[in-house]
């Protein structure tokens, strides 16, 4: 204990919150060297033996309230002065942070409609046009291919400019070219359908560009509002992403049986392109400042910097594994659900089911990150949720369940169960991707912001094309059974490689404490 100017040093476990206590309270110079010298080693045996962990136990040595606290110092933002790690209120929103998160939420709500109103009805549209179910599949899954390669380069184009202008460039180009969708049931294909299919993927190409515009944007202006509450605003919109995936294909199904294959996208595409004033309008005025480079920023924002980091690439391993096991039921529940001999529109609800678990849970995991110092058992325990889903949904052969003794009761057990398995483990990610980066010597810029959002959007929409088309050769090759069993040894095997990684952390943690510290006390 700390007396005056001298020290008591009994009874006292010697730890690195100790040494930065010290540091900052008594001036012995003693002490001072020693805390320096200790934070160097510390630093060392982490680099040296430890390559997979992250720098966020050495930031306990250097700011120890910091880690406590999940706040970052961010001078010149004065949209996050009403929100702290302590709460996040309605009450406490100023409001221009209110508008921000309307106009988020809103954006998303309508990129997600007008990707998955198409659904119900394009695949028959398409066949009607001389177009296979399996090309079919192929113009569904350009949107995420196309949203996997160029989200990286939208994140470094932000910082030139500006988030306000992506957002609204994003916006033009999604909507417009959802309408023009809405004409491709005009295309005549007397002559062959080359020109509907040329015309189909060129339209989902610059569909997926624009997606990715406005969802990077919005990423980083969140970001940018609210530095304190990443998670905690990412599981918000998440709400909306759900509420879009979920009433896609009703509204769609709907609109399709009042007007026809163009009425759907008209009225989707047509709402969004209505919208951009209002929203030009909406958005701060500030959000167009929003892109400065620092001087020696330039190389360090590369995307591959950041993926060079280990504690990165493990994210995004997670980000992508996440959603596999989500999307590779998009293709491939259906078929499976057909010995139910359910109608159309109790299969419907059914795909609802884990969508819908997924919004409801996304804000109270996305709270509950933000309390927490570290994230990585919260991932944990997503992916052994959802692992515990895959084997039941099938169910898979390592339960023993008798075939034909599960019922349809199990089945939207494992949904409900797999839904927010997929929350848990997702939403945590783009805090921690951010946190890495900063960690790993990144400027807390708009550059930095962009570039994490543009990286996780990148991963996430890798896992949304890889989900589908391996679950459909896993389907015809080995069943459904055996290929959610695969999709549980996936999560299985994430959940173990998470556990070593916290494990490690914990014991390097647990080293330098009980080492060389005792040597000072």
């Amino acid at each position: 204990m700390i007396q005056g100017d001298h020290l008591d040093v009994q009874n006292v476990s010697p730890s690195p919150a100790a040494y930065a206590r010290l540091y900052s309270s008594v001036d012995n110079e003693y002490a001072q060297n020693e805390y320096q010298n200790t934070t160097a080693e510390t630093e060392n045996y982490a680099n040296e033996k430890t390559p997979l962990l992250g720098a966020s136990f050495i930031n306990e040595l250097q700011n120890v309230d910091v880690i406590k606290t999940k706040s970052r110092d961010r001078s010149g933002s004065d949209t996050s002065s009403s929100t702290s790690s302590e709460g996040l209120s309605i009450w406490t929103l100023s409001r221009e942070q209110k508008i921000i998160i309307a106009t988020t939420s809103f954006v998303d709500l309508l990129m997600f409609l007008s990707i998955s109103i198409m659904a119900p009805f394009f695949p028959e549209e398409a066949l009607s046009k001389g177009v296979s179910d399996t090309l079919s599949g192929w113009i569904f899954g350009t949107s995420p291919f196309v949203q996997f390669l160029v989200s990286p380069f939208i994140g470094k184009l932000i910082p030139h400019t500006g988030v306000k202008f992506m957002f609204l460039a994003g916006m033009f180009l999604f909507s417009g070219c959802t309408v023009l969708f809405g004409a491709l049931t005009y295309v005549p294909t007397d002559h062959g359908n080359g020109a509907f299919i040329a015309l189909a993927f060129c339209l989902q190409v610059f569909k997926s560009v624009g997606t990715a515009c406005a969802s990077t944007a919005s990423f980083t202006l969140l970001i940018h509002t609210f530095p304190d509450n990443v998670s905690t605003m990412f599981g918000i919109g998440e709400i909306f992403v759900g509420i879009g995936l979920v009433s896609g294909p009703a509204i769609g199904g709907v609109l399709f049986g009042l007007g026809g294959f163009i009425l759907p996208f008209v009225s989707v595409g047509g709402l969004a392109m209505l919208s951009i004033p209002l929203v030009a309008y909406s958005v701060p005025s500030s959000a167009s400042e929003l892109h400065t480079l620092p001087e020696d920023a330039t190389s360090k924002s590369l995307p591959r910097g950041l993926l060079c980091q280990t504690g990165a690439f493990l994210i995004c391993l997670c980000v992508v594994s996440s959603t596999v096991m989500w999307a590779i039921l998009d293709p491939t529940l259906e078929p499976f659900l057909r010995k139910f001999k359910l109608s159309p529109e109790v299969i419907g609800v059914l795909f609802l089911v884990m969508a819908a678990t997924y919004a409801a849970s996304s804000p109270l995991w996305g709270w509950l990150s933000d309390k927490v110092s570290d994230e990585r058992p919260l991932l944990i325990l997503g992916f052994l949720g959802a692992c515990l889903g895959s084997l039941l949904i099938g169910p898979s052969p390592l339960l023993g369940i008798a075939e034909g003794s599960s019922g349809l009761w199990l089945v939207i057990v494992a949904l409900v169960i797999m839904g927010v398995s997929a929350s848990l483990s997702s939403v945590p990610t783009f805090d921690m991707l951010l946190t890495v980066a900063q960690d790993s010597g990144f400027e807390d810029t708009t550059s930095t912001y962009s570039m994490v959002a543009g990286v996780w959007m990148s991963v996430y929409s890798l896992g949304d094309f890889i989900g589908p088309s391996v679950g459909g050769v896993l389907l015809d090759t080995v069943g459904f059974e055996l290929m959610t069993t695969f999709s549980a040894g996936l999560c299985l095997f994430m959940a173990f490689i998470l556990s070593l990684n916290w494990m490690l952390d914990w014991q390097c943690c647990k080293r330098c404490r009980n080492g060389d510290d005792n040597e000072v006390l």
